[in-house]
């Protein structure tokens, strides 16, 4: 993979991680200020996605550096 691909890839997941966290944010206020449980754990399921999305673009931008 060209190195121009792969640092697309990097910013694509990283804004992904940034969408998913701020929407999740989002849903997780505004089902605890409803008492809309259902709404409260979709929040809170989107921010993990969000942050599993974030780490794996840090991961990877790591591994990326240490190759000889």
């Amino acid at each position: 993979m060209n190195v121009s691909t792969d640092t697309a890839w990097l910013f694509i997941k990283k804004m992904a991680g940034l969408a998913f966290a701020f929407v999740g944010m989002l849903l997780a206020a505004h089902g605890g200020a409803t008492d809309q449980t259902w709404e409260l754990w979709l929040g809170v399921l989107l921010i993990a996605v969000g942050a599993v999305f974030l780490i794996l673009k840090i991961m990877r931008r790591n591994a990326a550096q240490t190759e000889p």
